[in-house]
Formats: C-alpha cells, sequence, structure tokens
C-alpha cells in the first residue's frame, strides 16, 4: 500500500499546483525525511503536511494561496490507499482494451 500512498502524494500536489511536479524530487525529499516512497503510511502522509510541505513546494519554486495550502492538506489527510487513485484506473483500463 506504500507506493500507492506515494503516488496520490505525487497527484494531489500536482492537482494543486496545476501541473505535474517532478515524481523523482519528490521521492528524493521524502526519503531525505526518512520516510521510505515504497512503504509510506497515511500516517507518514499526514505528518508531510505542515512545514515538510512548505519546503518541498518552496524547493520547487511552487507557492500556493493559503487557501489552496490548506485544501491540499486536507486532500493529504484524508489519503485512502484502498480507494484506486486515477492511475489504478488508467491501468485497469488497458488492460480490458
Amino acid at each position: 500500500m506504500g507506493r500507492r500512498v506515494f503516488n496520490r502524494l505525487v497527484v494531489e500536489i500536482s492537482l494543486a499546483v496545476g501541473h505535474y511536479v517532478s515524481r523523482y524530487a519528490l521521492w528524493m525529499y521524502v526519503h531525505e525525511l526518512g520516510i521510505d516512497p515504497e512503504q509510506m503510511s497515511v500516517q507518514e502522509a499526514q505528518g508531510f503536511c505542515g512545514v515538510p510541505l512548505r519546503r518541498f513546494l518552496s524547493a520547487q519554486g511552487l507557492r500556493l494561496e493559503p487557501g489552496e495550502l490548506r485544501r491540499l492538506e486536507r486532500q493529504l489527510c484524508r489519503i485512502n490507499p484502498y480507494r484506486a487513485d486515477p492511475y489504478d484506473r488508467l491501468a485497469r483500463l488497458d488492460r480490458v482494451a
């Protein structure tokens, strides 16, 4: 489930900033925080909110308005690895076609 949590983190941040954020940059940043992106838990994603998220965005030259940042943090706190994310849905469509 860890990779699903990380994938969802990438998707939610990308949607909030309006373009795709670098998976690699986020992967390395999360790893530097002592979190294994392959085994990332929901609690670790929730802990990413606040200062770590703001620092990541800043390091990427990204800025969100306070309301947008709060909305993003709410989304990150509600990550559910058991609910299919867009990657899972697209993968299922490829298998059917």
